[in-house]
C-alpha cells in the first residue's frame, strides 16, 4: 500500500473515531455542566438561608436591646450574655457564609457595606448592653441610625440574594437544556462525518498542490517570501514542496549575489568620487599656497633689491621700512608653514589637547592685549570679568583657537576697526563671543564655514589658506565643546566658542574633516 491510500484509509477510519470521541467528549462535558449546575444551584440557596439566618439573629440582638434600653424589666446580665452572644456568633456566621457564596458583583459591594454597618451597630449594642466598657456612650439618636442603617442593608440582602437565586436556578435550567441539545447535535454530526470522510480527504489532497501551483506562480514574478507548510511531509506532494522550495532558496541566493554586487559597485563608485573631490581640493589647495607663498615671497625679494641698489642713499627710516615689510612677509609665510603642518598633522591623527589647570581668565587678557598691540589698525575691546579664574583646557590650543578668531574677525573686516570680546558662563559652559562689523558670510555658505580648505564667497581678494576654521573647529571638540557662528554679509559676524566647565580629558585621536 503506497503512503497516499495508506492516508486515505487511514483518514476514513478517523473520521470515525474522531466522531466517536467527540460525542463521548461531548456527553462528558454535559455531565460537568449539570453537576456544576447543581453546584452552583445549590450555591444560590445557602445564599438566601444564610441572608434568613442574618435576619434572624438581628431581630434577636435588636428585641434584646429594646427591653434592656426600655427597662420594662429587670434583665440580668446573665441572661443578657445568654441570649447577645449567641446571637451575635450566628450572626458573624452568616455573613461569613455569605461572603463564601456570593452571587453576583452588586452582591460583593452590599457585603462590604453591611459589614460596616455590622461593626459599627454591634459596637454600640455591646456599650449600651454593659458588654464592653468604654468611656464614649452613644447616644440613642446615633444608636438608632445605626441600627436603621443596618436593618435597611439586611432587608436589601435578602432581596438580593432571592432575585440571585431565582435567576441562577432559571439559568440553571436553560444550560442543561442547552447541554443536552448540543450532545444531540454533535451525535448527529459524528455519525455524518463518516459519509464526508471521502470528501475531506480529497480536499485535504487537492488544496496542498493548489498551494503548490499558487506558490510557483509567485515564484515566477519574483516574490521569493513564499513559505513552504507542507515541506516537512513525507510523501510524494512533501517530495514535490521541497524541490519547489529548493528552488526558491537557488532564486534568493541569486539575487543576494546580485544585491552584494550592486553595493560593491555602489560603494567603488561613491570612493571614485570622494577620491575625485579629494584630488580636486588638493589641487586647489596647491594652486591657493602657491600663489600665497608667491605674494611674501615677491614682497621679499623687492625690498632686499631696493636695500641692495640704495643701501649708500637709505635713511634709518627707510631701512626699518623695508625690515618691516621682509619680517611682515616672513611672518605671513611662517603662517601659512604653520597652517599646513597643521593640516598634515591632523591628516596623521596627530593633533591632540593635554588640558591642565590653567589661569583662564588671564590667558584670554593676554591674546587680546598681543593682539591689539599687533594689529594697529583696529581696537579689540574685551569684557571677560564673567570668566572663570581657572579653567582645565590646553592653553596652547585656545591660543590658538581664540587668536584665530581675532586675526580672522581683523582680516575680514578691513574697514570696521572695531572687534568685540565678551566672556561668560552659562548653563554649565564658559562662552567666549568674537564680534565683527565686517564682510559677513553669505547664508548659503554658513554650513560649509568649518569645512576643510573652504573659504567663503565675500573673502575674494583676502589672503588665507582655509585651514584654520576647520583647525580651530577641531581643537574645540577636543575639549568637548562647540563653535556657533551667527553671521549676515555686509552686516558683520559672531563666532561663539563654548567650553564645558568640568575637566577636559586628554585627548589623541583620528579627526574627520568636513570636506
Amino acid at each position: 500500500m503506497t503512503s497516499m491510500s495508506r492516508k486515505i484509509f487511514i483518514s476514513i477510519v478517523g473520521s470515525l473515531f474522531l466522531g466517536l470521541l467527540l460525542s463521548v467528549l461531548v456527553l462528558h462535558q454535559a455531565q460537568k455542566g449539570n453537576n456544576t449546575t447543581v453546584e452552583v444551584t445549590r450555591k444560590a440557596f445557602k445564599a438566601v438561608e444564610y441572608s434568613q439566618d442574618l435576619r434572624k439573629n438581628f431581630l434577636i440582638i435588636e428585641r434584646l436591646d429594646k427591653r434592656v434600653l426600655a427597662m420594662s424589666s429587670f434583665v440580668s446580665h446573665e441572661e443578657i450574655v445568654s441570649i447577645f452572644n449567641p446571637a451575635k456568633q450566628q450572626f458573624m456566621k452568616a455573613i461569613t457564609g455569605l461572603k463564601q457564596n456570593i452571587l453576583s458583583p452588586k452582591m460583593a459591594h452590599m457585603i462590604e457595606k453591611l459589614e460596616t454597618a455590622k461593626d459599627i451597630w454591634l459596637k454600640d449594642s455591646e456599650i449600651l448592653l454593659g458588654l464592653k466598657p468604654s468611656f464614649f456612650i452613644p447616644t440613642m439618636e446615633k444608636y438608632n441610625r445605626s441600627k436603621n442603617n443596618l436593618a435597611t442593608l439586611i432587608n436589601e440582602m435578602q432581596k438580593l440574594a432571592a432575585n440571585d437565586a431565582t435567576w441562577i436556578s432559571r439559568k440553571a435550567q436553560a444550560d442543561v437544556s442547552s447541554s443536552l441539545f448540543t450532545t444531540f447535535s454533535i451525535a448527529m454530526l459524528a455519525a455524518l462525518a463518516g459519509s464526508f470522510a471521502a470528501y475531506l480527504l480529497a480536499r485535504g489532497l487537492s488544496k496542498p498542490l493548489v498551494n503548490l501551483v499558487a506558490t510557483a506562480e509567485q515564484l515566477v514574478t519574483g516574490d521569493t517570501s513564499v513559505k513552504f507548510a507542507q515541506a516537512d511531509r513525507k510523501d510524494e506532494i512533501g517530495a514535490v514542496v521541497r524541490a519547489v522550495a529548493n528552488f526558491r532558496d537557488g532564486i534568493i541566493q541569486k539575487l543576494s549575489l546580485q544585491e552584494q554586487l550592486a553595493e560593491q559597485a555602489e560603494a567603488l563608485q561613491e570612493a571614485l568620487a570622494q577620491e575625485k573631490h579629494l584630488n580636486k581640493l588638493q589641487r586647489e589647495f596647491v594652486s591657493m599656497a602657491s600663489h600665497e607663498f608667491r605674494t611674501p615671497l615677491a614682497i621679499i625679494d623687492s625690498s632686499a633689491r631696493r636695500l641692495e641698489k640704495r643701501k649708500d642713499k637709505l635713511t634709518p627710516q627707510d631701512i626699518e621700512t623695508r625690515t618691516d615689510k621682509i619680517r611682515n612677509a616672513v611672518s605671513r609665510m611662517m603662517t601659512l608653514v604653520e597652517s599646513t603642518l597643521d593640516a598634515a598633522k591632523a591628516d596623521n591623527g596627530k593633533l591632540s589637547i593635554n588640558p591642565k589647570e590653567t589661569k583662564f581668565k588671564d590667558l584670554v587678557d593676554h591674546i587680546c592685549e598681543r593682539q591689539n598691540d599687533l594689529y594697529t589698525t583696529h581696537n579689540i575691546s574685551s569684557d571677560t570679568q564673567g570668566l572663570p579664574s581657572n579653567l582645565n583646557v590646553d592653553g596652547s590650543a585656545i591660543d590658538q583657537v581664540i587668536t584665530n578668531l581675532l586675526s580672522n574677525a581683523v582680516k575680514y573686516a578691513p574697514g570696521c576697526p572695531d572687534i568685540f570680546l565678551k566672556g561668560w558662563q552659562e548653563q554649565g559652559q564658559v562662552r567666549i563671543s568674537v564680534q565683527d562689523f565686517g564682510l559677513g558670510i553669505d547664508e548659503d555658505d554658513l554650513p560649509k564655514v568649518f569645512g576643510r580648505f573652504f573659504r567663503a564667497k565675500t573673502s575674494t581678494g583676502i589672503p588665507g589658506t582655509g585651514i584654520g576654521l576647520n583647525l580651530v573647529n577641531q581643537l574645540v571638540e577636543l575639549h568637548g565643546g562647540i563653535i556657533e557662528l551667527e553671521s549676515k554679509a555686509g552686516v558683520g559676524s559672531t563666532f561663539t566658542l563654548c567650553l564645558p566647565i568640568e575637566a577636559a580629558q586628554s585627548q589623541e585621536q583620528p579627526l574627520n574633516f568636513a570636506i
